[in-house]
Order: structure tokens, then C-alpha cells, then sequence
């Protein structure tokens, strides 16, 4: 296509030049522009008349312009005209593809970003014969990728929906390899949630990412430049062959724990299989290359290894247990409802690291269709959820014969008495508010499974006195992800992503007067400002929820401007914040 439309292109040019050439050559007193303007109206044919009179040969060299403008402008056109409807039918048909293949795929692998990284995970995966498929927001990125006949997808990884196209569902693993270590957190969370059985592998730049990408439900964290400098050093050592090339020491990426090593003996003496094992602390030795390139894998222990000799050991790479919530071996089902996005993720990877199964709703609706089919040990309930409230939800279970022995836990950001005593009406057995001096979530969930006849009976003796009126205070979510700082700047950064979003749709829903989207919205800022400790934006965002259930429409208006003033303040709040005054406390 680009081809015949340059070769069109320099056709048109030189009828051009033709035409004022031969316009200046064949009438007198024509200028330069008179030739070029009466050569542009004669092969457009748009028919503005004669410029200046022509002569009888001035008329005949306009004919022959004319046939060879008309001529090229309607190859032009049919060109340009076949290659919109080559693209639309192409992109029908490649769409169409994609479809077909996703149906059909199983147990294949989901390749988040298709950059430099994910490029070339791609190529290996082509070459091992594995399915995959390519999720990228770039559409450049996207063409390339299906010019190789990948299976690709152009969506935003980030998203639940571009996931669950790529039939997360149904996929053995998924890689995140976007260049923004956040991305790739978040893209673990959301895949763990959507599909907890699947291998996760992430990339991560920064130092100290592989923690927080871990905890976020990640299998495996890879980092470019720390392998790349591996390799490196891995070839360099080998150029000095009398050099003790000794790796047992050294940072390996491993699979759920375990790793392969190369080992050399830093004794310039014989010693055997056994010896080796206790000197690094192997749990197997696998195979051994010796110094004149042969290699064994069936030896026994007392086997002698030279000084020169390479030798393959596994070994498991000790990782720092978390904390969880509760000590006790068997795990439990807990179901969580929460419209909130970041909170649900968090508190599923909080509650899944103390070895129970975590299920998820969205709304009241969910929730209830999820007790009646898993029938969980314990249910947790946001108040203001669509679709059903929390409260609802809860006066239904409790009147579901299956269900009303299971105890069920409201929390909201709602510091009013209203809360509780609507709370207990409605049947839950505990009222947790999002409030910073609230009773941890997770340690009441404990006393729920492990310690019922020590239930929460009501929160009367939680702290009544009001603390001195911050900005900000993460000390509920510091205690929440046990004193892990940067955890607590990627949740506040999700939270912080979320909402010029939430803003825009209380903006719009004011123009619409629409009274009950305004309540959610800053119903489910409020509760997510709570537990990230955002006071200010929490009470704001309080303030315009009251405000919309009296139907007071401008007190929504003008406090929602307050909450966008907040939101930049609080912006600037993080970009100074001393991140070290917590590790104080």
C-alpha cells in the first residue's frame, strides 16, 4: 500500500510540473502562479474558468491535463479508498482471530507489556511451542506483535477486563513485564485475585521491589539488569580457569524458593560428594563437570571431586516468614464484598498470607450469590456497596436458613452511632469502622474463627476522644502491612490513581442530579481515604455523602471543589513526606 501510494504521489508531482511547464512555455505573460493555479483547477476539475484566455493550443494541452489529472486523482482516490476498507475488514478479521484462538486456548501463558522485555519472553515462548498471549496499551506495539502472529490483545494490563479477555481464568501463568515496577505489583494483585492457582513471574527495576512484588502474590520477581550483571560476571569468572569460582554466596533467582548453583571447592585439594553437600549446605548435588569437559550425573557420596571440577547443587534460599493473623494450621473460607478495588486486593493478600481461601464480591448482589454457593466461615461486609447495600446483604443472609449461623462483619467509614445500631439491626455480629483508631480488621477476624466465645459484641470501649485534626495518618495501615513503608506508598498510590476518576463521576453525576451515584462515589472515597490514613479527603468526602442524602445539591458542588483542592494538597503532602517518622513510631 505504501508503495503504490508513494508511486501515485510522484505521479501527481509530475503531472504538476508538466502542467506549469507547459502552461509558461505555450502562453505569454503567464506568471509562475498563474501556471501553478490553472494546473491545480484542471486536474481537480473543480471548473473555476480560465484564468487568463487561452489560446487554441493552450486549450489542447489543457484536455490532455485534464484526462491525465482526472486519471491519476481517481487512482489516488480508489487507493486510498481500498486501503480504509482493507484496514476495516483486516481489523474485523484479526479480531475475529484472536477470538477464535482464546477459545480454544488452555493452560497457556498471559504476557503483560510487549516492550524490549516482553518482546523477548514472547520469542523464547515461540520457540519452546508454548501458547500465549500478549496484552499492550500501545497500538504500535500491538502490530508489531501480531505482524509475528502472536496472539495479542490491546488493553491496559492493569484492568481486570483486558485479564479476563486473555482468559486469565484459564491460563498456566502470567508474566508482568511493564516497565513500572507499580504496574507490575498491581498486576500481580489483580491476577492472584482472578486466578490464585496460576505461576506468577514479574519484572522489577527498583532495589527492594522484590519484597513488596512478592507479597503482592507474585511466584517469582526477575530483574533485567541484576541478571544481566550475573551473566557478566558469570563469563568473566570463567575466563580465569585456575580462579576458586565459588557462587554459593552469591544472589540467585529461584523457584518457589529453590535455586541452581554452581559450585567450586575452595580447597586446593580432593574432596568428596558428601564433603561438598556439608560444606554448601546443598540439599542435592544434580551433576558434575569435570575439568576435561566430561560430565556424570549418577555418583554416589563418595565420589572424589578435584579442585577444578564444577559442580550443579540445589539449594533453598531462606525467605523471612510473615507474620499472619492467626497461628493455627487450617485454613478457613472468608468472603469478602467490598465495591473498593485497592482495599479488596490488600486485604485478600493480608488475609490469603494466613493460609485461608479468599473469596471476593464486588456488590451485595455478589455477595450473597457467593455465600449461598461456598458457604464461608466468615463474611465481611462494606456498608455501601451497589446494587445491595451491606446492610441488605446481611438482613438476607441472616434470614437464609444456610447461612445465619455464619458470622458476618460490617465495616464502613461511618463514625456515627447510626452505623451501629443500623449494624446490629440488621443482624452482623460485629461493626468495624474505617476510622484511624479503629480495632485491626484482621486481628477481629482472628477472634472470629479461632476465639468465638470472645466475639465483638459492639465497639463502646474504642477511643471516643477526637485526636488533634490531621492531614494525614497511616498509623492503621502501617500496623496492617507490619511496618512495610513501601507497601504502604503503592497502596497510597493506587488509592491516589483512583481518584480523579471517582471526582469526575461525582462531577457528572451533579450535572445529572444523580443523587445516588454522587453517595457511592464518596461513600467509597471515604472508606479508602480511612484505612489509608487521608483524614482530610476521609471528611470531605463524608461531608458531600451527607450533603447528597439530604439532596442538597450545591453543598455537594462546593465541598466537592474543597475535595479536589485536598486531593493536590495531599499530593504535595507525599511528595515531602518524611516516610521515616513511621519507622519511629
Amino acid at each position: 500500500m505504501e508503495r503504490h501510494s508513494l508511486q501515485i504521489i510522484l505521479f501527481l508531482f509530475f503531472i504538476l510540473v508538466i502542467g506549469c511547464g507547459g502552461y509558461l512555455i505555450i502562453e505569454d505573460d503567464w506568471s509562475v502562479f498563474d501556471a501553478i493555479y490553472m494546473t491545480i483547477i484542471t486536474i481537480t476539475t473543480v471548473g473555476y474558468g480560465e484564468t487568463k484566455e487561452l489560446t487554441n493550443y493552450g486549450r489542447l494541452f489543457t484536455i490532455f491535463l485534464i484526462i491525465l489529472g482526472f486519471g491519476a486523482m481517481a487512482m489516488f482516490t480508489t487507493q486510498f479508498a481500498r486501503f480504509i476498507i482493507e484496514s476495516e475488514i483486516k481489523g474485523l478479521f484479526v479480531g475475529r482471530k484472536i477470538m477464535r484462538k482464546l477459545k480454544k486456548m488452555k493452560n497457556h501463558f498471559i504476557v503483560c507489556g510487549f516492550g524490549r522485555i516482553g518482546s523477548s519472553i514472547c520469542s523464547e515462548l515461540t520457540k519452546k511451542g508454548l501458547d500465549f498471549v500478549v496484552i499492550e496499551i500501545n497500538e504500535k506495539l500491538v502490530q508489531e506483535a501480531e505482524k509475528k502472529n502472536y496472539c495479542a490483545i490491546k488493553g491496559n494490563a492493569t484492568a481486570d477486563s483486558s485479564l479476563k479477555e486473555a482468559a486469565i481464568d484459564r491460563c498456566a501463568g502470567l508474566v508482568a513485564a511493564l516497565s513500572a515496577d507499580a504496574d507490575n505489583l498491581f498486576i500481580s494483585l489483580s491476577a492472584r485475585e482472578l486466578n490464585p492457582k496460576i505461576l506468577i513471574v514479574s519484572r522489577g527495576e527498583e532495589p527492594g521491589v522484590e519484597d513488596r512484588i512478592l507479597r503482592a502474590g507474585a511466584d517469582i520477581v526477575v530483574s533485567p539488569i541484576t541478571l544481566g550483571g550475573q551473566q557478566i560476571a558469570h563469563l568473566l569468572s570463567q575466563t580465569n580457569v585456575a580462579s576458586s569460582y565459588d557462587l554459593t554466596k552469591e544472589e540467585q533467582n529461584s523457584l518457589l524458593g529453590f535455586a541452581l548453583r554452581i559450585y567450586r571447592s575452595s580447597k586446593e585439594e580432593v574432596c568428596t560428594v558428601a564433603e561438598i553437600k556439608e560444606e554448601s549446605n546443598a540439599l542435592n548435588i544434580i551433576a558434575i563437570k569435570h575439568e576435561d569437559g566430561s560430565i556424570e550425573t549418577n555418583f554416589s557420596n563418595d565420589m572424589e571431586i578435584s579442585p577444578h571440577d564444577s559442580v550443579v547443587i540445589v539449594k533453598h534460599n531462606e525467605v523471612k516468614q510473615q507474620k499472619t493473623i492467626t497461628k493455627e494450621k487450617d485454613n478457613k473460607k472468608i468472603l469478602i464484598a467490598d465495591d473498593h478495588k485497592a482495599l479488596r486486593l490488600l486485604f485478600t493478600r493480608k488475609i490469603s498470607a494466613g493460609g485461608h481461601d479468599v473469596i471476593t464480591a464486588e456488590d451485595g448482589d455478589e455477595a450473597v450469590v457467593q455465600a449461598m454457593k461456598h458457604k464461608p466461615d466468615l463474611i465481611i461486609l462494606d456498608v455501601m456497596m451497589p446494587n445491595r447495600n451491606g446492610y441488605e446483604a446481611c438482613i438476607t443472609m441472616k434470614a437464609t436458613p444456610e447461612l445465619n449461623n455464619i458470622p458476618i462483619i460490617l465495616y464502613s467509614a461511618d463514625e456515627s452511632q447510626e452505623f451501629i445500631t443500623k449494624g446490629k439491626n440488621a443482624g452482623a455480629d460485629a461493626c468495624i469502622r474505617k476510622t484511624s483508631k479503629s480495632s485491626d480488621l484482621l486481628s477481629k477476624i482472628d477472634e472470629f474463627l479461632y476465639k468465638p466465645k470472645q466475639r465483638i459484641e459492639e465497639l463502646e470501649k474504642e477511643e471516643e476522644e477526637e485526636s488533634e485534626k490531621i492531614i494525614f495518618d497511616p498509623t492503621e495501615l502501617f500496623e496492617l502491612v507490619e511496618g512495610d513503608v513501601d507497601l504502604i506508598k503503592d497502596t497510597i498510590e493506587i488509592f491516589m490513581n483512583e481518584i480523579p476518576g471517582q471526582l469526575s463521576k461525582i462531577k457528572e453525576s451533579l450535572s445529572n442530579e444523580n443523587i445516588q451515584l454522587i453517595k457511592e462515589e464518596a461513600h467509597s472515597i471515604k472508606g479508602a481515604a480511612a484505612s489509608t490514613g487521608c483524614i482530610e479527603i476521609q471528611e470531605l468526602a463524608f461531608d458531600i455523602e451527607q450533603a447528597a442524602k439530604n439532596n442538597k445539591l450545591d453543598q455537594c458542588k462546593n465541598m466537592t471543589e474543597s475535595l479536589e483542592k485536598a486531593f493536590e494538597r495531599m499530593q504535595n503532602t507525599f511528595k515531602d513526606y518524611d516516610w521515616n517518622d513511621l519507622t519511629l513510631k
